[in-house]
């Protein structure tokens, strides 16, 4: 009938608020839900309405979901359920099989809630939706309310995650590792679509999976069943979670951190950032904000600050801790000189390069990419090409307009610009189909040039003669895997190709879960 109905912050609290048809100005608006009764303060996250004429009267439904995955409901002027989390069970009725072993595997409750909507055909009068950390669940409410309010998982399909990496390793038990917010860690083991057997990590000394983070994961090139990653408890005040994995014990052992990354001050316990391994012992950890970096010889038993040679201001390596690049890479190559060589990309002052595993530093390179600003030019990503000594890459991220891809032949000295590939979101390495892992297929997503249509065109491409330029032989031919991963626009964050088999490839998205393709 056009009752509009909100929800605010009133005098530090969040209240539910009621603007009637005719309302001329803010004193028409009416208090619905003044302190709700209960030992805490909710934070509403949505509301949804439903109505339905009772006895010749429109009678309004309100349903409004906090942050901690709690309902209340109004029918009529009556409230209920305020202080009572929904109970969520999978759904194995009439032939739906919608149990999620990974969703399920999470031991700390349902997460935060980001949507409720009522179902709108008015044959089904109180058929909620709800949309939260645990995915989209559903419920038949009952006409006059439902204090139990069993909702039933409709996730399948849709399982979505924030990818923060994903890796490829030439190891048959644990070819692929993803690492994602809320979930930390999943070793992929099977990519049957029937089989959800990928279950999350048990990091560190925790007795069961937790709700964490894992915001960088690495694996040096000569151990590549050793894996490293930087973790931390999703729930205030973010405790450390960051591990290692031991592959003799088969578990993930909990990685000492750097004292000066225990406290921000502000008495948050996790830092976040990258991590580059060069060996199972040989890490540099860069913190993000303006936390600096350090570097551990024995597996974070002990951890030295990293000394640049002419700057200590470390805002412009990561700018903010929501941030996903990686300007921190260790050098892939098999000699002495290259298993202790470290890569550090400062948007300010250029290219940083360790030859002893992080204890001293030359500015190698003055090129940057791209102004540092709150919002430009944040997230740039440097990786090394694996078995290549000395062969490095870099872009400076989508969310610098018009840059280019870029790369080094000599270990970060001088620098070619590959001007028919702009602004990549990601890149990985992949098995080549002549040259096996001495030298690898290299895959983007970004935009190509396309000099027939005078335009760039967006997709996933792969180039097996990347380095063509720098041997006077023109740019690199690309050649598209697909226009969009799953018809998806959604950002392609982190990627990686497979070192197994050619023309596999992994990618990762900025909201929705990650997905292979096969060419």
């Amino acid at each position: 009938d056009g009752t509009y109905f909100f929800t605010a912050i009133s005098n530090g609290a969040h209240k539910i608020f009621e603007l009637p048809v005719g309302a001329t100005s803010a004193n028409d608006i009416t208090l619905l839900l003044p302190t709700p009764n209960g030992p805490y303060n909710p934070r509403f996250a949505s509301l949804a309405v439903s109505s339905r004429i009772e006895n010749g009267q429109t009678k309004i439904w309100l349903a409004v979901a906090d942050q901690s995955g709690r309902i209340a409901q109004r029918v009529g002027n009556t409230w209920m359920g305020m202080n009572s989390r929904v109970n969520i069970t999978s759904d194995t009725t009439s032939g739906l099989n919608e149990k999620i072993d990974w969703l399920e595997a999470d031991n700390t409750g349902d997460l935060s809630v980001g949507a409720i909507v009522f179902d709108k055909d008015s044959g089904k009068y109180g058929d909620l939706w709800m949309g939260m950390g645990k995915g989209v669940i559903n419920t038949q409410l009952a006409p006059d309310g439902d204090w139990q309010m069993h909702f039933k998982i409709r996730s399948k399909g849709i399982e979505e995650l924030v990818a923060n990496r994903v890796i490829a390793t030439d190891q048959n038990e644990v070819p692929v590792l993803t690492a994602s917010m809320d979930f930390n860690i999943f070793p992929i083991t099977s990519f049957s679509t029937t089989s959800y057997s990928n279950l999350p990590a048990i990091l560190g000394d925790q007795t069961g999976t937790v709700f964490a983070s894992a915001w960088d994961i690495d694996s040096p090139n000569d151990d590549p069943k050793f894996f490293v990653t930087i973790a931390s408890n999703q729930n205030w005040p973010f405790e450390d979670f960051s591990s290692y994995w031991d592959h003799q014990l088969l578990k993930w052992m909990r990685l000492n951190i750097p004292d000066a990354f225990k406290d921000d001050g502000a008495n948050r316990k996790d830092v976040r950032g990258a991590i580059a391994a060069v060996s199972n012992q040989n890490f540099v950890w860069v913190g993000d904000g303006a936390r600096g970096a350090y570097y551990t010889l024995n597996r974070g038993d002990t951890w030295s600050a990293v000394q640049l040679p002419d700057t200590t201001d470390w805002l412009p390596v990561i700018r903010h801790q929501w941030s996903f690049g990686q300007p921190i890479a260790a050098d892939r190559g098999l000699s002495a000189v290259d298993k202790q060589r470290f890569y550090l990309y400062h948007k300010v002052n250029g290219m940083y390069v360790s030859e002893n595993g992080g204890q001293s530093w030359q500015r190698r390179s003055n090129d940057t990419y791209g102004s540092d600003t709150d919002y430009q030019c944040h997230s740039p990503i440097v990786k090394a090409m694996p078995n290549v000594g000395g062969l490095v890459f870099i872009t400076p991220g989508t969310d610098c307009p018009g840059k280019y891809f870029y790369f080094s032949l000599n270990a970060g000295s001088n620098w070619y610009e590959i001007s028919n590939m702009k602004e990549v979101s990601a890149f990985g390495f992949g098995k080549h189909p002549s040259l096996g892992n001495s030298f690898s297929r290299v895959y983007v997503a970004g935009k190509k040039y396309n000099s027939d249509s005078n335009s760039w065109e967006s997709g996933v491409w792969f180039s097996d003669n990347i380095t063509s330029l720098a041997n006077q032989q023109g740019l690199p031919t690309w050649y598209r895997s697909t226009n969009y991963p799953l018809s998806s626009i959604d950002l392609v964050k982190t990627m990686d190709g497979d070192k197994r088999q050619v023309g596999k490839v992994y990618v990762g998205f900025g909201g929705s879960g990650f997905s292979f393709g096969q060419n």
